[in-house]
């Protein structure tokens, strides 16, 4: 507010001369006091064109007269309206009702964002493995059957004659009578005798025979086929293996039962052969088969071998077969059977052969072994005898957030951001090795998945052979507790504390099929690696208290006593964070005397977002006026109705932001206390985001205040010519001004002139006290200096020794009686005068003479300009102040306010205040220095007195240089110490001075070798610098000491080198 008044002033001063009805254009942000050329370079040109305007024709020997004449020019005549200040990019709007102003200030706090959540350790890298079960051994099945029949069956009786021939049976008579002689061969009577039709004979016989069919079928084939069915009855017998009663194994009790021995396999051990062969059998053999078969009951339908390809079996021919039982299973019962059967005649007679007639007939039944069984399983649970780690969530030590308390019930795992090892779940290696199937259920109940994303879960069948590696990406994934929310709250009912971890790995009832080579029966293993939890957010019932610091505010001096009645400050919260926020804050303001105003503002609630999305955003503003504290809430950044409003009263102890601001504070110290007490999320990246508005309506009560008028401007410096002829024909300034002030308030405005940026308010003791902390804050003092003032020459005299002055004059010459001169002391050595500060000119704005009342019947607004006031001004420019302004280095200007104050009455600033100025300028001016040519100038610069110089050391010798010359310059040095020597008045004169080096070129700087220069120690050196033409001199402006090294401990010293701006 008090910016905006300077700027005010500023503008109502410094408008553009010579311009009727110039428009304001008000920028409270802009706080310069642009005087720079704009006013005092105005007047000094307006004097340079008219005086050199005029072209006179002077003769040669003419010597011309010097005059004073005084120029009067009208400066300003404009009036200013308070209507042209309204610029809302200024933020500046008009009232409601369009008569008065308000301020609108809007600002943004950056964010603050939660922290990412502290990662959480598991380091769980488990093996989880049943361990090997023993396998069942080879000898538990006992001894096997073995069979071997290697048979051979005769078809007839042998050695019994009862098998009729069909030829007769006879008996030879023949006698022998005589031998023929004439062919030589025997004569015989036959005297055959026959005995019967059939001629029986016995078996073997070498000769053939034939029987009838008849005789054949009974006497060979029903016999055969009778005997073959007694020996095949014989081997129709089932043996039982004895598979109940095989011994099981226990621990664990896995096998419910042995069903099946498999045969182990050999090419030539493990078989079933059969043989069959016809023997001189002169019908075929019919019916041959052997078979084995195998079962657990009767009828046994488990076919092991059957031999049956052949379908007859001729004189002469073998059949033989082999199955390899290799593989093959034997269950409870085993049976072999056998049979042929001799096919009958098929002719009337049958030729016996001679010989035997028989079968071969050959059964082998062999194994090389058992190489498994198969068994049926029992139904048993293996995850019993499992022993699993301890799942549980380490505790979560937040106490450098300020949380003392925290109950996680949920947590949502980070999804951008986490490390590559973060929220995984690895499963590897999860196998069986076991002979039959495992059901395998592996469930963290507490990951609820995201909507794509598949549940923390295998449910599985393991089988032999197969191995399974999982990897579960849990990011994004819900971890709480497993209980249910039976209050409907939307919170698990209890907090989480360990993982809910269901592991159910069983055996079902099953066939499988085990060996017997005494290898373990298997076992069960998994790998499960979840090495670090990161979370993005978590739901807690918590305690935390935020740490803030106090953040203390320093009006600037003189800127107190004015209290704008009708100000509102409002915070803005936008809070992504939902925590139930809780805030009290603090403003403690204390004035000058150190008295206390306590605002204590109680925020009991913020707006707290209603999901957990990233664009839903709940706003809160917390309005601070004179009718206490308004908390209102929205919903959401883009509701345009509050969803909860309250205006709670200062207490009756209490005073509102206006009391403090009334209270004129010199700071104010803002203590926010800020916890967090309840359920909530704590959400990684979520932020908090500040602004304020601040709107101040220009109704304003004004106690008697002085303050400076923003940041100093720095003038230009002058050409040398016109700075010669300035300081040569102006003799002195006069500003009168006629005012007539429509604002509702009075002032006094001074233009003040320093050679440095940083002005006092003025010299009092307390404001140089709160200059010199200025000072000291921005580095420019130490801690210890302090300041005073000092007005009189005498008393800052080179001779004394007591203050050097020369970081401000070059010569004590340049000195002037009543200028204040600030003094830095620090308590030793020599004290410094560090700026000088001076009025250049001042006018007032008078108070109007009546305002509008509280019951005025116009019905403009209390406190508004009912009658301006009205008065004429005049300041004087010396040239004291002009020689100043025109010196060399740097000068600047700052405008001061003094407002006498409104009496405890508010006034009102109106679009109908203004402010109306006619002004005029007089200078006084001298022709000589207006017309003279300026002289060149030379000013040693450094070193200019006071300094110690060592003479073993180099030093630069500065200078600066006026006007424009060619002319090479002389440098000289003196220890004499006589003042006539040292007076200006004789400056060119060589007497009592020593040469240093001469024929330079004018650049300003000359490096002096002390070395070389056969100076002794001496407390009155002084320096000269002269042109060669001798029209330009100059001596230093104090004395300056010259050491010794080698005395002072001062070795390797570097070449020192000072700026002219520097050392002034």
């Amino acid at each position: 507010m008090f910016l905006v008044l300077s700027d005010l002033f500023y503008k109502f001063e410094c408008g553009s001369p010579n311009t009727i009805g110039n428009k304001m254009k008000v920028n409270p942000k802009n706080h310069q006091f642009r005087w720079k050329t704009g006013f005092l370079h105005a007047f000094l040109t307006i004097f340079l064109m008219v005086t050199v305007a005029c072209d006179f024709d002077i003769p040669e020997k003419f010597e011309m007269p010097t005059w004073y004449l005084d120029l009067k020019i009208p400066l300003v005549q404009t009036r200013y309206q308070m209507a042209d200040i309204s610029d809302s990019s200024a933020g500046i709007f008009l009232t409601d009702d369009s008569l008065g102003f308000k301020i609108i200030q809007e600002g943004e706090m950056p964010a603050t964002e939660l922290p990412d959540l502290p990662a959480v350790p598991l380091d769980l890298d488990q093996a989880i493995a049943s361990g090997e079960i023993s396998g069942i051994p080879a000898d538990i099945v006992g001894e096997l059957p073995e069979i071997t029949i290697s048979q051979r069956i005769d078809v007839v009786a042998y050695g019994q004659q009862i098998y009729p021939d069909t030829t007769d049976w006879t008996i030879d008579t023949s006698i022998f009578v005589y031998v023929d002689p004439f062919t030589d061969d025997s004569v015989f009577v036959d005297t055959t005798i026959w005995i019967a039709a059939y001629t029986p004979f016995a078996f073997p016989d070498t000769v053939p025979h034939v029987l009838e069919a008849n005789h054949y079928d009974s006497l060979i084939v029903a016999a055969f086929n009778g005997a073959m069915d007694l020996l095949s009855s014989a081997l129709d017998t089932t043996i039982d293996l004895g598979l109940s009663s095989i011994p099981l194994p226990d621990d664990p009790p896995i096998i419910a039962s042995v069903d099946t021995l498999i045969i182990a396999s050999h090419a030539t051990n493990s078989v079933y052969r059969t043989l069959f062969k016809n023997n001189g059998i002169p019908t075929d053999l019919v019916g041959v088969y052997s078979r084995m078969v195998s079962g657990t009951s009767e009828p046994l339908s488990d076919t092991l071998a059957n031999h049956n390809q052949i379908p007859s079996i001729s004189q002469g021919v073998t059949y033989a077969d082999t199955t390899d039982l290799s593989g093959k299973g034997l269950t409870s019962f085993l049976k072999m059977a056998t049979n042929m059967s001799l096919s009958s005649a098929s002719t009337d007679y049958v030729t016996i052969p001679p010989g035997s007639l028989y079968v071969d007939f050959n059964i082998t039944f062999k194994m090389a072994g058992i190489d498994s069984i198969d068994v049926t399983t029992n139904y048993y649970s293996m995850s019993d005898g499992i022993e699993m780690p301890p799942m549980e969530l380490p505790e979560m030590d937040m106490s450098e957030s300020g949380i003392s308390k925290m109950e996680i019930y949920r947590n949502v795992l980070k999804n951008e951001g986490a490390a590559y090892n973060e929220n995984k779940l690895i499963i590897r290696d999860l196998a069986s090795s076991f002979p039959f199937d495992m059901n395998f259920l592996l469930n963290f109940q507490n990951f609820s998945p995201t909507p794509d994303g598949d549940s923390v879960k295998i449910d599985t069948v393991l089988r032999n052979g197969i191995e399974i590696n999982k990897t579960f990406d849990l990011r994004g994934y819900t971890l709480q507790s497993t209980d249910g929310d039976n209050n409907n709250d939307g919170w698990p009912d209890s907090a989480f504390t360990s993982f809910d971890l269901v592991l159910d790995i069983t055996i079902p009832e099953q066939k499988a099929s085990i060996p017997l080579d005494g290898s373990p029966l298997g076992e069960f293993t998994m790998n499960m690696k979840l090495e670090q939890l990161s979370f993005s957010s978590i739901s807690a019932n918590l305690y935390m208290e935020m740490p803030a610091e106090p953040t203390e505010q320093e009006f600037p001096a003189g800127f107190t006593g004015a209290i704008p009645t009708e100000a509102v400050f409002e915070i803005i919260f936008k809070n992504q964070i939902r925590l139930p926020i809780q805030m009290i804050m603090e403003f403690k303001g204390y004035n000058s005397l150190g008295e206390l105003t306590y605002v204590p503002v109680i925020i009991d609630t913020i707006g707290f977002p209603l999901t957990d999305s990233n664009s839903d955003t709940a706003m809160t503003i917390i309005g601070l006026s004179k009718l206490g504290t308004t908390i209102t809430i929205y919903e959401s950044v883009y509701d345009s109705l509050p969803s909860y409003s309250v205006t709670n009263a200062p207490c009756d102890t209490c005073s509102s932001i206006i009391d403090l601001l009334a209270s004129n504070p010199v700071s104010l110290i803002i203590t926010p206390e800020v916890k967090v007490d309840g359920r909530g999320s704590i959400e990684a990246n979520k932020a908090i985001a500040g602004g304020f508005r601040v709107t101040i309506p220009f109704v304003l009560q004004l106690e008697p205040m002085t303050f400076m008028g923003g940041t100093a401007t720095e003038i230009e410096t002058f050409e040398y010519d016109t700075r010669y002829k300035i300081r040569n024909s102006l003799l002195e300034t006069e500003l009168v001004s006629t005012i007539t002030n429509a604002l509702p308030f009075g002032a006094e405005i001074s233009v003040l002139m320093s050679n440095d940026s940083h002005f006092p308010t003025d010299t009092t003791w307390e404001q140089l006290g709160i200059f010199r902390d200025s000072l000291a804050v921005w580095g420019i003092l130490n801690a210890t200096d302090s300041l005073y003032i000092l007005r009189k020459c005498s008393d800052i005299s080179p001779d004394s020794g007591l203050v050097y002055i020369f970081n401000v004059m070059t010569d004590f010459s340049e000195c002037f009686d009543g200028l204040p001169y600030i003094v830095k002391y620090n308590g030793s050595g020599t004290d410094t005068i560090i700026s000088y500060v001076d009025t250049l000119f001042k006018f007032s704005l008078p108070n109007p003479e009546s305002f509008y009342g509280a019951d005025d019947s116009t019905g403009y607004p209390e406190g508004m300009v009912a009658v301006p006031g009205t008065g004429v001004y005049s300041s004087i420019i010396d040239t004291s102040q002009i020689f100043l302004l025109t010196d060399f280095g740097s000068h600047y200007t700052m405008p001061r306010f003094h407002l006498p104050g409104t009496d405890s009455v508010g006034v009102f600033l109106s679009v109908e205040d203004y402010l109306e100025i006619s002004s005029f300028i007089t200078f006084r001016l001298s022709s000589s220095g207006a017309f003279g040519e300026a002289k060149p100038e030379l000013i040693i610069t450094y070193p200019n007195g006071g300094q110690t110089l060592y003479n073993d050391q180099t030093y630069e010798i500065l200078w600066s240089v006026g006007g424009s010359s060619s002319e090479k310059v002389d440098l000289y040095y003196s220890t004499h110490g006589d003042s006539t020597t040292y007076n200006l008045a004789n400056c060119v004169l060589t007497d009592n001075w020593t040469e240093i080096e001469s024929g330079l070129d004018n650049l300003g700087s000359y490096s002096w070798d002390l070395a070389t220069s056969g100076l002794s120690e001496t407390d009155s050196l002084r320096l000269k610098i002269v042109s060669s033409n001798g029209k330009a001199c100059d001596i230093n402006g104090h004395y300056i000491k010259i050491g010794s090294s080698s005395r002072s401990n001062r070795m390797n010293r570097p070449k020192q080198k000072l700026s002219m701006m520097g050392n002034r």
